[in-house]
């Protein structure tokens, strides 16, 4: 008896963790970036800003640190930086915990990376949904919180 309560109790942990793994958000970044510019009602306003690979060359630009790993990110920035507005979008390596990267993001971020324009420190917004980590840094908090809600309704 004792060894069937055992053999339940593993399978129930077993399915625990399997059920808290993270979710994969289906789609290349570049369009994942033009699914939340499109669902949060941006995507005229934004349509030509410039995506951009992040690299180890830009790395500390986007995100305040080069002391993060993923498995790839892709920035979204205006043409010129007259107003202060950066969207980069994260794909983590696999196995690394979204919330650890969230949190690395969050401490480094720079709201004043821009000459001469930059965003209050509440107007730096890190969210996760499954693989991904979103960065936004944006002085319009409206147009944020459509962003944000646009991204966290990606892979439902």
């Amino acid at each position: 008896m004792k060894k069937i309560i055992c053999a339940l109790l593993l399978v129930v942990m077993v399915l625990s963790f399997a059920a808290c793994g993270q979710t994969k958000i289906e789609g290349t970044l570049d369009e994942l970036v033009d699914k939340i510019y499109a669902d949060s009602g941006t995507e005229e306003e934004f349509a030509e800003f410039s995506k951009n690979e992040v690299t180890d060359e830009n790395k500390f630009y986007c995100f305040g640190t080069n002391d993060i790993s993923f498995k790839e990110a892709l920035s979204s920035d205006p043409p010129f930086n007259v107003t202060p507005y950066s969207l980069v979008l994260v794909r983590i390596n696999e196995g690394d915990n979204p919330e650890e990267i969230k949190a690395i993001i969050k401490e480094n971020a720079n709201p004043r990376k821009w000459v001469c324009v930059g965003v209050d420190d509440d107007q730096v917004y890190v969210e996760t949904n499954g693989d991904l980590v979103l960065l936004l840094m944006c002085g319009d908090d409206e147009q944020s919180a459509k962003i944000i809600e646009a991204f966290l309704a990606l892979g439902k």
